[in-house]
């Protein structure tokens, strides 16, 4: 048999789980407020460092990178601004040596041509960004390469240098 205490308790831990419920939702909201408000200072942040950032214009051609090596200062950004103005299309990917050696191993498998993280496709006629921050001595990053079959073998390769230094670079983002 079911008493008014028992109904109680059950009214009661019923109230309990909608304050717990609300109030977890109350810090879901806040903290995804925080988040947006985060998010909205770093994009405005990367708008004011691209603005600030040096112009490096890169021309891919068959089967060439010009300029002949891509120096950087350390702790630099710069916007590449990569123009394909060959007859074919082209890649523009920050990598390194073993990178490379490893994509070759692979008899350059088929990937699919999209922008990514160091990366940007260019049909022909194309031109894209590039926002690069060099990091110093021992970095990752020391080549522009284009890893289309064929590409590479011709010559489409070119080394990112410092100029007081060995530097190599950290992609922040790409941009079109």
């Amino acid at each position: 048999m079911i008493t008014n205490g028992d109904k109680r308790r059950d009214r009661d831990a019923d109230t309990v789980r909608w304050v717990v419920l609300g109030g977890l939702a109350g810090y879901l909201g806040i903290a995804l407020l925080i988040l947006t408000v985060s998010l909205a200072n770093i994009r405005e942040d990367e708008r004011a460092l691209a603005e600030n950032a040096r112009v490096i214009e890169v021309v891919a051609t068959e089967f060439a990178f010009e300029p002949k090596p891509i120096e950087l200062e350390r702790g630099e950004t710069v916007r590449l601004v990569v123009e394909n103005r060959g007859r074919v299309p082209h890649e523009f990917r920050l990598t390194t040596q073993a990178d490379i050696d490893e994509h070759l191993a692979h008899d350059h498998v088929e990937e699919e041509h999209v922008d990514g993280p160091g990366l940007i496709y260019l049909e022909v006629g194309e031109t894209k960004e590039l926002l690069w921050t060099s990091r110093g001595r021992g970095a990752d990053v020391n080549r522009a390469v284009c890893l289309l079959p064929g590409h590479y073998e011709l010559g489409m390769v070119v080394d990112v240098v410092g100029l007081d230094d060995d530097i190599a670079g950290d992609v922040d983002r790409d941009r079109e």
